[in-house]
């Protein structure tokens, strides 16, 4: 085909259905496309589709061909409805309670269920104190109300507040009217009287005593009539007067005391309100303790261990105090005593310092007394055990592990040293053995002859006293003697 008719234009053939205030109209574009525009307003409720034919015709001569195709066009739902309150009745809710249900607030909104067109949201207006939340219910859209902070009928019996409503996307018409693009509706609560508990004009309260003050100081609290009952009083040192809740000390009070935090200690008292219910209120009492200078100084340790040397040595110690500032260190330290030529402290003054051991200190163990002030004069003198040693560490002084090592040791010789006398003692011991000696006669000799040995002795053996090299044949010896003699040296004894 030529050039010319390659060329067409779109026109639009029909619409289904007939729309009411909307036509449609669609332009040619470059590159052979055509775009379709619409004047007037959609309106979903009307119709949720438009069904479009649209022609295709070129300029033929002399019969222009064509063609058509067919547009669907689908109207989405918009907010073109406001959610529309259904009347309330008026709402009761007793005062005291929180985090209860009060109402459900219904709303009509005839956009398409589920869509955000559709979908609710609810906001309080009026509400100063902030008693009261509300939620949408994402099943039935209804706006949850409840009471978020209790209410008090005392102070205010009837609530009045403005509910308002709108939807997740923003309310929109083609035509202009005059009109909000939110719902209202006002709604009244009653609140209901009810007996309550004691409440303290004052439940937390501070006072500030010193520490260590007397029994029976005097801290009041408030005068209503009730019964005023004691509660958590950990060191148990305080007394209520029921009648009129004055709280006195039972006893003084200690800033250093394992119940005292942070300088504060904490009590606790309850109003009781007596009727078929007892109700009860509660107070916190909140004491701080200001410190005072009620506590001396004290080493961290009580004894150290220094290393034996040719030169001055010296030793780290350090005072600790259970006061606060102004009533603690730097500290002044003095060594009492003749010490002056042995022992010394450098500095004099400070948290820590350093006991200085002069070379003619023996080794062995020390007692030192030394005298510790805090800045406000408070002093305490205190015993310092020093013990010297030939250390096998100078930077580690280990004198205690020393000593218990040479112990062991000793325990040890001690304990092989017996063990030889045993074994001494085992080995020159005898046992009994029967035995017949044969003994020979001197041709001058006329006496009787005894053989020895033919008796049975007892278990026991004499040992022989005679040196070894004093048996010689014909010495007269014990039969004893005589039975070692033969056994060692084979000599034979001569027994009258």
């Amino acid at each position: 085909s030529s050039e010319k008719y390659r060329k067409f234009t779109f026109s639009i053939h029909s619409v289904t259905p007939t729309p009411h205030d909307l036509e449609f109209f669609i332009s040619n574009m470059p590159a052979d496309f055509g775009r379709i525009s619409f004047k007037g307003c959609l309106n979903y409720e009307k119709a949720e589709k438009y069904v479009l034919i649209v022609m295709a015709t070129d300029d033929g001569k002399p019969k222009p061909l064509s063609s058509s195709c067919t547009v669907i066009i689908n109207i989405e739902d918009g907010n073109n409805h406001l959610p529309e309150f259904i009347k309330q009745n008026v709402k009761k809710v007793k005062e005291g309670q929180e985090n209860v249900f009060v109402s459900r607030l219904q709303v009509a909104d005839n956009d398409t269920r589920e869509t955000r067109a559709w979908k609710a949201k609810y906001k309080i207006h009026g509400d100063k104190n902030n008693n009261f939340r509300i939620t949408t219910d994402p099943e039935t859209n209804e706006g949850l109300l409840y009471v978020e902070k209790h209410l008090d009928f005392e102070e205010d019996p009837v609530k009045n507040i403005t509910i308002t409503a709108e939807n997740e996307i923003p309310y929109y018409m083609c035509k202009v009217k005059n009109r909000n693009a939110t719902s209202s509706y006002k709604m009244t609560v009653n609140v209901e009287d009810v007996s309550e508990p004691p409440v303290f004009d004052r439940p937390q309260k501070q006072i500030s005593v010193p520490e260590n003050v007397e029994a029976g100081v005097n801290k009041k609290t408030s005068t209503f009539c009730f019964r005023y009952i004691k509660g958590e009083d950990p060191a148990d040192c305080l007394t209520v007067d029921p009648e009129t809740g004055d709280i006195k000390t039972s006893k003084s009070l200690d800033r250093e005391s394992p119940f005292v935090k942070n300088g504060v200690y904490v009590a606790t008292l309850y109003a009781v309100k007596d009727g078929e219910r007892p109700l009860t209120g509660t107070a916190t009492l909140s004491i701080q303790i200001n410190d005072v200078n009620d506590n001396a100084p004290s080493l961290a340790v009580s004894s150290i261990d220094m290393c034996q040397s040719d030169e001055t040595s010296q030793a780290n110690i350090t005072a600790l105090d259970l006061d606060e500032e102004p009533y603690v260190g730097p500290f002044r330290f003095k060594l009492l005593e003749d010490v002056e030529d042995r022992w010394r402290v450098e500095p004099k003054q400070g948290y820590s310092v350093y006991l200085v051991k002069e070379n003619k200190v023996y080794s062995g163990h020390h007692e030192l007394l030394i005298e510790v002030s805090d800045l406000q004069g408070k002093t305490a003198v205190h015993k310092l055990s020093v013990t010297v040693c030939d250390c096998l560490n100078v930077t580690q002084p280990n004198c205690r592990n020393l000593k218990a090592s040479r112990s062991t040791l000793e325990g040890a010789s001690l304990r092989i040293l017996f063990l030889c006398l045993l074994i001494v003692t085992l080995l020159v011991s005898c046992k009994y053995k029967k035995l017949q000696i044969p003994i020979t006669i001197p041709a001058d000799n006329s006496g009787h002859l005894i053989i020895s040995n033919t008796e049975e002795p007892g278990d026991d053996c004499r040992p022989c006293h005679v040196g070894m090299s004093s048996c010689a044949a014909g010495h007269l010896m014990g039969d004893a003697c005589c039975f070692q003699c033969h056994r060692v040296k084979g000599h034979r004894c001569f027994i009258y």
